[in-house]
């Protein structure tokens, strides 16, 4: 009796999901249906979808499930800024209709939301999966509010899908997502929240996260990379630290974009960067290798992009050697 009790006070989750043809999203609703904690609202909002999502939808029965329509394809923004205006939760929890949530993701999020006032922001890692769902490594985001911060002045800090965050607070505050992007969003809505609070990533995935053949993020890579560095240069130079460092910080960022980088320029990219990440997080921290491998991987992918892939594997290895030799 006194199980149930406590179960009666649970606050109102409110899950926002977004879908565009994709008649697979019943097994993210499902995953979502079978979650530990259940006092939630599972808001789905269809982005005027031309082939059988949303008959697919209707057939699962749960009281929980609420289908909204667009009347027309107004983009995957739009359609989560309408779920957050038909919230009613405490909080908010953000999933994709290509992933699926481990049963205890709700209930180890709103657990450390509701023992840490003080954090507006909560994420987790991510396993990824392919499309016929085989399970692939793990992927590690920063577990401290510093490493999530300086997270965000490299790459994106935390996985949309896998985010909670307070209601009350982008009510407040009038935070919505900007709808000027259709692929970095999230990275622009996780730099507003942490203005007014802390954020982090639980140590652990609670989410599978599809990397698969049809994933957005694969088939937009390009939007995602322009928008992904617009949002990145005005979360730098918005940032509150010596002048000298913030100009140095843009001047490496505006150098890792240049199309056909010299060696020697991709070089002093990553030992930029290495002791960037040193100057403001121990290397103690768990966080470090973390952000380190974050960073390697954005520099990494940024040859790749604007010069060749052999190019790239040796600039690592020199700069691998270099390490150890500092050593």
């Amino acid at each position: 009796m006194k199980k149930e009790d406590k179960r009666e006070q649970w606050p109102l989750v409110s899950i926002v999901l977004p879908v565009y043809n994709r008649p697979s999203v019943v097994r993210t609703i499902d995953s979502i249906l079978k979650q530990t904690y259940k006092h939630f609202e599972l808001i789905v909002v269809d982005n005027a979808s031309t082939d059988d999502t949303v008959s697919c939808i209707k057939r699962l029965q749960d009281a929980r499930i609420h289908l909204y329509i667009n009347e027309k394809n107004r983009g995957q923004t739009y359609s989560i800024n309408r779920g957050l205006e038909l919230a009613s939760g405490k909080y908010i929890a953000r999933i994709d209709s290509d992933d699926i949530a481990f049963p205890d993701r709700i209930e180890k999020q709103v657990d450390f939301l509701e023992k840490n006032p003080e954090y507006v922001l909560c994420g987790s890692w991510v396993r990824f999966i392919s499309d016929n769902d085989e399970p692939g490594f793990v992927v590690k985001m920063c577990t401290t509010d510093k490493g999530l911060r300086l997270m965000q002045t490299v790459a994106c800090g935390m996985y949309h899908p896998t985010a909670m965050y307070r209601k009350n607070v982008i009510d407040k505050y009038k935070i919505r997502y900007n709808t000027d992007l259709s692929m970095a969003e999230d990275y622009d809505m996780w730099a507003q929240l942490l203005k007014y609070g802390r954020g982090l990533n639980l140590p652990e995935p609670l989410i599978y996260y599809r990397r698969g053949s049809n994933n957005d993020s694969r088939i937009y890579q390009e939007t995602m990379a322009a928008e992904s560095q617009m949002v990145r240069e005005r979360i730098c130079m918005n940032l509150k630290i010596d002048a000298f460092d913030k100009s140095r910080l843009i001047h490496e960022i505006k150098l890792e974009e240049k199309k056909n980088k010299s060696l020697y320029e991709t070089i002093k990219i990553y030992l930029f960067y290495d002791k960037y990440i040193r100057t403001y997080i121990s290397t103690e921290s768990p966080d470090y290798s973390i952000l380190l491998q974050h960073m390697l991987l954005k520099v990494y992918g940024s040859c790749i992009s604007n010069n060749d892939r052999i190019y790239a594997r040796i600039a690592r290895n020199i700069y691998t050697q270099l390490k150890k030799w500092k050593k």
